[in-house]
């Protein structure tokens, strides 16, 4: 019996630690929609919508942003930037429909799963100055 259960024990552990196919961040693609907040702007908390393409280290897409004020602001845009291992770095550019292309807004971002990142973000060249910044996470659907 005890020769029993260490061989169910010892299979246990081995199908455990097989070559599954979870991804390391590094290694994962961050192509597809990715959703999430963003806390701290001057706007009030901002839901963001990606979808993202990559290719190698290129990473290029689209955005759409809801700001929860009064009233309610939407934006949208295209995005272009990089991934190198866990690093994500995009830049979002507003069509200019909604805003002035020069306001864009820099993401900096750190893959800790393949499906969540989360960093900063800060807006430049805007009109009047204004500079908007806060925290950025998001995960992919």
């Amino acid at each position: 019996m005890r020769y029993l259960l260490a061989g169910i024990l010892a299979l246990s552990v081995a199908g455990c630690s097989g070559s599954g196919s979870t991804t390391s961040p590094s290694d994962a693609s961050v192509t597809g929609t990715w959703v999430g907040a963003i806390n701290n702007t001057s706007l009030g908390r901002e839901n963001l919508t990606t979808a993202l393409v990559q290719s190698g280290t290129t990473v290029s897409g689209t955005w759409s942003a809801l700001y929860e004020s009064t009233p309610v602001t939407n934006y949208s845009g295209l995005l272009a930037g990089t991934k190198t291992g866990t690093a994500v770095s995009l830049t979002l550019t507003p069509a200019p429909a909604v805003a002035t292309p020069e306001c864009s807004y820099t993401y900096n971002a750190t893959l800790s799963t393949s499906t969540l990142m989360a960093g900063t973000f800060v807006s430049f060249n805007c009109p009047n100055g204004v500079v908007d910044s806060g925290t950025l996470t998001l995960t992919k659907q």
